[in-house]
Formats: structure tokens, C-alpha cells, sequence
């Protein structure tokens, strides 16, 4: 959950191809759009896994920063899908792409 929008990291209009949308959106409760797996991959780094499409991560496009669109797609080996998870100091937690160390999500 977004400390400050209170919404989720959810994929738009349950997209499940290659470039569908990450968006912001409410909770829906047991929604697998909405839900991620985190898996450690090695030197700080982590792969974000949507639940609802097979072999589908959240990837930061060839242009990650503030106000840019994330998206998902198929694996492949990519700075764009790996992710550095850092810890505010007050619970919550920052992602921040390995290709730019830019602050995404």
C-alpha cells in the first residue's frame, strides 16, 4: 500500500500481456492483480511477481523516474526488473529501480 495514497500497486483492467499497466487502485479484497511475490535474486536486489499472470514482473520501462508509467512483462534479465527495497525508518519502504537507483513506487 502507497503510505500516502493508501492504494495499491494493481495491474489496469487485469492486464496479463506483455506492457499492461501498473497502475495505483483501491483495495479489492483477495484480488490477485493486487497481489505480489518478492523474491531476493542477490546483491540487494528483488523481482516483483504479479499473482494473477504467470512468469509476469513489474518493470520499469526504458524510462523510470517520477511520474512514469511501470508495467509488467515476461521474464527476462533486465535492470529494469530488478528492485531495490528500502526501508523508510518508519515501517514503510521505498522501490527504486537497479537501472537508475530512481525512486518509482
Amino acid at each position: 500500500m502507497n503510505k500516502q495514497s493508501s492504494k495499491y500497486l494493481d495491474i489496469y483492467c487485469n492486464g496479463t500481456e506483455n506492457r499492461s499497466k501498473v497502475q495505483q487502485y483501491y483495495f479489492i479484497n483477495g484480488c490477485l492483480t493486487e497481489q505480489w511475490k518478492v523474491t531476493y535474486v542477490g546483491n540487494g536486489d528483488y523481482r516483483l511477481q504479479v499473482m494473477h499472470a504467470n512468469n509476469m514482473y513489474l518493470d520499469a520501462t526504458a524510462n523510470p523516474g517520477n511520474n512514469s508509467w511501470m508495467e509488467i512483462y515476461e521474464y527476462y534479465v533486465c535492470d529494469e526488473q530488478l528492485w531495490k527495497i528500502t526501508p523508510n525508518g518508519d515501517g514503510s519502504f521505498r522501490l527504486s529501480t537497479k537501472k537508475t537507483d530512481t525512486p518509482c513506487i
